[in-house]
């Protein structure tokens, strides 16, 4: 057969496309595996999974798992909007913009210490020649509950404070922010050590200068990129990693996004604004969703998340499988705590668990079975893994990326009997679970199939 054609009568030259000669034989080979569905052609990899909890497409915790959380959650809905969870009801989160669902958000206790959340208007909060005058716009939650902050045409440093407060660092402040005439906003938290601000541009969600008393503007990784909830509103976060006691937090309007000092001032034009809904500060080394308040501190539950007894034996094989999972993490540098994706334990010694989880260290993406650690380095927030495991080693991939071979310590190895998703007791994800499930035993290159 000959791969070209010469039409009559003219002297173009076609290329005959040989399909045998141009398919790609791991297509191929899906396809004898029964792999692959023809009609568009979808790739099954899951078609044999032995447990799939496909988070973000059901919305759905499956029947073979059980879901607890002491109190209610704010979460995000599919039309962009913050929402509440009521007590033992699991959060389907999604992007408040996109609307995408991210599937199940799974996050440690946590507490907001500031009463009022939703009220900077109120007399708990100081203002320092600015007016705020509540319920001026939507807020995120979609009630008219934000409040409206015009700095005076006189004084200069306009601002919000909150004094009094007892706050150990590492900690998180946050606040959502939506301009109204003035671009630019400031969190600041003052302790006992010392005073640390960030700035921020409220047009665009970008975080434009961070000074640490007595240094100046550095680069210490205080201020946290925005999150986008949509309409204009911004989520702000900064974070203190020392261990400094913070007493007193200051919320304050700027007119530039680089006021090279924590105390800069301006003269207002008593019209332009911005609006404020949503005051929190949490102890802890990362963000976490907000936690309204009225009169005092409210406390946010663990989320929990298990699988055990028959439940668990019925799809968990012992001697081999692959696991598979699709994460969204808050990991940033200086954690100390591991984000646990998936522990399958015995409920005594961990040595012989099998464990896929986030390091908290490092960030990167780690899997052991009866043994060491086996690590793949992997992007700050999403990424995709799949990890083998049978009596003798296992491996994991991420991202198309394999690690190398563990080695099972076989005077370790011990019957499993239930497994821990997003937390191991201790360790949390502190973010969303797409899709987790488990499967038999992959090749290495169906393990980068699996992860690309």
């Amino acid at each position: 057969m000959s791969d070209q054609y010469t039409p009559t009568g003219g002297q173009t030259i076609f290329p005959r496309i040989n399909f045998l000669k141009t398919f790609n034989s791991r297509l191929a080979q899906r396809i004898a595996n029964g792999r692959v569905f023809l009609g568009g052609i979808i790739d099954n990899l899951f078609g044999d999974a032995v447990l799939d909890l496909n988070f973000a497409k059901t919305k759905d915790i499956g029947n073979l798992t059980t879901f607890t959380r002491a109190s209610t959650a704010v979460y995000r809905g599919s039309d962009g909007l913050v929402k509440t969870a009521a007590i033992d009801a699991p959060r389907f989160d999604h992007d408040p913009v996109t609307s995408e669902s991210l599937g199940l958000l799974i996050e440690e206790s946590r507490t907001n210490a500031l009463a009022a959340s939703e009220e900077l208007s109120a007399s708990y909060y100081t203002k320092s020649f600015l007016t705020v005058t509540a319920d001026q716009s939507t807020a995120p939650d979609g009630n008219t509950t934000a409040d409206e902050a015009i700095p005076t045409t006189s004084g200069t440093y306009h601002r919000i404070v909150r004094s009094g407060i007892t706050v150990t660092a590492p900690c998180v402040i946050s606040l959502f922010v939506k301009a109204n005439g003035y671009n630019h906003f400031q969190l600041r938290l003052r302790g006992a050590s010392a005073s640390r601000a960030t700035a921020f541009d409220v047009s665009n969600g970008t975080v434009t200068q961070e000074m640490e008393a007595g240094v100046g503007e550095t680069a210490i990784g205080m201020g946290l990129t925005p999150v986008d909830y949509g309409n204009g509103w911004w989520r702000l976060s900064m974070v203190r990693t020392d261990t400094d006691t913070i007493n007193t937090i200051d919320l304050s309007v700027l007119d530039t996004g680089t006021p090279g000092s924590q105390t800069y001032g301006f003269v207002g034009d008593g019209t332009s604004s911005v609006f404020l809904w949503g005051a929190m500060i949490e102890e802890g080394s990362l963000p976490t969703s907000y936690i309204p308040t009225t009169s005092g501190p409210v406390t946010r539950a663990a989320d929990v998340v298990s699988i055990t007894g028959t439940d668990f034996s019925s799809w968990f094989n012992q001697s081999e499988g692959t696991v598979f999972s699709d994460v969204t993490t808050r990991w940033l540098s200086g954690r100390t705590d591991n984000g646990t994706i998936i522990q399958c334990g015995s409920g005594a010694s961990p040595a012989g668990r099998l464990f896929q989880r986030r390091r908290g260290s490092s960030g990167n993406h780690a899997f052991q079975f009866s043994g060491s650690d086996v690590i793949v380095s992997v992007p700050t927030y999403s990424y995709k893994a799949a990890s083998r495991y049978n009596t003798t080693s296992y491996k994991t991939c991420a991202n198309g990326t394999l690690s190398n071979e563990g080695s099972v310590v076989t005077g370790d190895l011990t019957t499993l009997t239930r497994a821990q998703i997003g937390s191991n007791g201790s360790n949390f994800l502190n973010g969303w679970i797409k899709r987790l499930a488990v499967l038999p035993t992959r090749t290495d290159q169906e393990l980068i199939d699996l992860t690309t």
